[in-house]
């Protein structure tokens, strides 16, 4: 009796095998797409540059491993964080994929009977403000091209950038969502700090100045556009509406 419910243990594993040799749930393995999605571990999270041993011609293949809000934060790319991931499937799963592959999220949800769209919701963002001080920032025309802020010893110097920018900048490198609401028109060249550049307010009640340009940033409840992944809606459900 003890062989046997072994023996069915395994057969249950996948005979024994560890999870990157089961089959996979979903393989798309062609000249335009590599993309395969395996059981994975919920409660590992890593996403390191993968190796396809047939496929050579992957310009960035990646590999992610974790839960589903992990496995989407990553494939919608860690300097885009407005997203927001509202499911009951607590699975671990494993996608290879090629990161310059646009729709790999789109299949990925699909595969995982789940539904995406572009919706406005209200959640907690960073919000840029004026303090009471003066601004200290050189005001100056309009670039011919966008500038690309590049660290130096000194700090990020911020050339000719909007304050829509600005926030674009910051949520880059805070990886959180920033809105800009100070109500200031034009261009402005300062430098931020490395701190400033590095660390948002800590909690919800912080208010960070930003060094001394004149603006400060803290946490506040907006209404902005966000990637939503969320379960789509069962039979029993559309019913009910």
């Amino acid at each position: 009796l003890r062989v046997l419910l072994i023996a069915a243990a395994l057969l249950l594993l996948g005979g024994g095998k560890k999870l990157g040799e089961l089959e996979p749930i979903y393989l798309e393995d062609h000249d335009q797409r590599y993309l395969r999605i395996d059981r994975g571990d919920a409660g590992v999270v890593r996403t390191h540059p993968a190796k396809v041993k047939h496929r050579d011609d992957l310009r960035l293949a990646r590999y992610i491993n974790g839960d589903v809000r992990f496995l989407f934060e990553t494939l919608y790319g860690w300097d885009k964080p407005r997203i927001v991931v509202e499911t009951r499937n607590r699975n671990g799963y494993a996608v290879t994929f090629d990161g310059y592959d646009d729709e790999a999220i789109q299949i990925v949800a699909r595969e995982l009977d789940l539904a995406i769209s572009m919706e406005f919701r209200e959640i907690y963002a960073l919000v840029i403000t004026r303090t009471i001080k003066p601004l200290k920032m050189e005001k100056v025309e309009k670039p011919e091209e966008p500038f690309e802020p590049l660290a130096k010893r000194e700090g990020w110097p911020i050339k000719a950038m909007s304050m829509d920018e600005v926030a674009q900048f910051l949520e880059g490198r805070y990886r959180r969502p920033v809105v800009n609401a100070t109500g200031i028109d034009g261009y402005y060249t300062f430098i931020f700090s490395n701190d400033a550049a590095k660390m948002w307010p800590q909690t919800i009640e912080e208010v960070k100045k930003l060094d001394d340009t004149g603006l400060q940033i803290k946490w506040e409840k907006k209404k902005i556009e966000v990637l939503v992944i969320k379960d789509k809606p069962q039979p029993d459900e559309n019913n009910n509406h």
